[in-house]
């Protein structure tokens, strides 16, 4: 029978992923991942409201994958990042190449709901998130009625000219 009376040294070794040497009491850095999704405008501003008027050209809209503190987190682009609009039939939508922007063309008045899902884990898990901005198409609006009026006031004693 074997009897431990004393332990005098204990050694616990631990290794990160990439075979390095951590501290036992380091808590390895928490991966932040985008909670939810904002709309940035043309103009660079947050909105979650816009208002695009029929015949002119497009609006420019891009779609910013932050974590719950505003941050913008990288997002996994393997995955198609799907653009929608509810209800149809009042804009056209063209996704740029990039997948996080688009642009937005009204046809008819009323308003929508323009949605986008992605994928916010870059690795190989997928954690779909959803976004939807709203906005009001209106018809242009008519443009400013000058008019110039001319008075004259004819002597009715002169000649009459020829």
């Amino acid at each position: 029978m074997i009897r431990i009376t004393k332990i005098k040294k204990t050694i616990i070794e631990i290794f990160d992923d990439n075979g390095g040497q951590v501290e036992p009491n380091h808590k390895p850095p928490h991966k932040r991942r985008a909670t939810h999704i904002i709309f940035i405008n043309e103009k660079g501003q947050t909105t979650t409201m816009e208002t695009i008027t029929i015949g002119n050209p497009p609006r420019n809209i891009t779609a910013k994958p932050v974590d719950d503190t505003g941050t913008p987190q990288p997002v996994d682009t393997t995955n198609p990042i799907a653009w929608s609009v509810t209800p149809s039939g009042l804009v056209t939508i063209a996704p740029a190449s990039d997948g996080l922007s688009c642009q937005i063309t009204g046809i008819a008045e009323g308003q929508v709901a323009i949605n986008t899902t992605v994928d916010a884990d870059p690795g190989q898990g997928v954690t779909m998130i959803n976004g939807s901005l709203q906005a009001n198409v209106v018809a242009p609006q008519p443009p400013p009625v000058m008019a110039t009026f001319i008075s004259m006031a004819m002597d009715p004693e002169a000649p009459p000219q020829k």
